[in-house]
């Protein structure tokens, strides 16, 4: 039986953009495909759980880990997705640190939106 809701689904960490990833969506496509779908149609997320900015830039196997960095980082890794048919991303934007108020939250979804969002 088929989960109701993306929260029911399980988690599966993914950190680079490399071969594992690539793999899932090429796999997506092809059972999409030989279930007579159009893979087009089926939405592929990704859960993020830290904001541009948080961790520097770093790499794994010699593969850039995804949503470390900077927010032109954030932009390619995010551009990089959407080529391998990820159709969105959600991106936790809550107050980090010592500061979890609504106002941190706030100045940093601005700063997503501003940093990341305008360059997509």
């Amino acid at each position: 039986m088929a989960p109701d809701r993306v929260d029911d689904l399980p988690l599966v960490p993914i950190h680079d953009l490399g071969g594992a990833l690539r793999d899932l969506c090429r796999d997506l496509r092809r059972a999409a495909e030989k279930a007579e779908r159009d893979p087009s149609e089926i939405a592929v997320a990704l859960r993020v759980l830290t904001g541009p900015g948080t961790r520097p830039r770093r790499s794994i196997e010699g593969e850039p880990e995804m949503f470390t960095g900077g927010d032109a980082d954030w932009v390619a890794d995010i551009q990089e997705l959407g080529r391998l048919g990820v159709s969105a991303v959600d991106v936790r934007l809550f107050g980090y640190g010592s500061d979890q108020s609504l106002d941190a939250t706030i100045d940093n979804m601005r700063r997503f939106r501003d940093g990341v969002l305008t360059k997509i």
